[in-house]
């Protein structure tokens, strides 16, 4: 038995072209990366550890910090002073070990439907966090990777049915992490127009 050149041609135009999809994860890729550099350019605390060091500030400007004092700098240099032992990070939003299991259960627990809010910067400080565990022993790395990917999948079923709900609640826009703000958008967008594509433009 043939199969219909109708049939087949159909087949063949199901889904995004490769291009389109390469579109798509490139928009992806580009805005998660300028999450990053918007937490790079935050501002953030660190303890001096040297004396007589001379800090250059994002703005240009010398500082002169002396030995044990607490300075404000944007987290990029923050983060290269502490990595050349020059100062200790002094951040607002601690995230360790205990943290993320806490923040685990939270998103896990039976009566964890809702959406809730995560310390500011939580990929990011994620990412950071992951990477540093490699250093560790292979336990405490496994649990913090374990961690990390129980909070996210737990979030993506919650954005998920938020997307597909008729309407947002009030509060669960705020809760959100401005990664996860940008996957709710792209998730609603898309399924907002396939619904007027299937059922008409006029679609309420």
């Amino acid at each position: 038995m043939f199969n219909s050149p109708r049939a087949s041609a159909c087949d063949e135009s199901v889904g995004l072209l490769p291009s389109e999809m390469e579109m798509v994860d490139s928009l992806v890729v580009e805005q998660i990366k300028r999450f990053e550099v918007d937490f790079l350019n935050s501002i953030t605390k660190v303890k001096i550890l040297v004396d007589d060091q001379r800090i250059k500030a994002g703005d240009g400007t010398t500082l002169e910090p002396r030995l044990g004092s607490s300075i404000e700098l944007e987290r990029w240099i923050a983060e290269e002073l502490a990595r050349s032992g020059v100062a200790s990070l002094q951040d607002d939003v601690q995230i360790d070990r205990v943290s993320l299991n806490r923040i685990r259960w939270l998103e896990t627990s039976i009566s964890a439907d809702a959406l809730r809010s995560l310390p500011q910067g939580f990929y990011p400080r994620a990412r950071r966090i992951l990477q540093a565990s490699k250093a560790s022993d292979q336990d405490r790395q496994n649990e913090i990777d374990s961690a990390i990917r129980e909070i996210l999948n737990a979030r993506l079923r919650k954005l998920l049915r938020l997307a597909i709900a008729p309407s947002l609640p009030q509060d669960a826009h705020a809760s959100m992490q401005p990664e996860e703000r940008l996957l709710y958008e792209m998730i609603h967008r898309c399924l907002s127009s396939w619904k007027e594509g299937i059922l008409g433009a006029g679609w309420k």
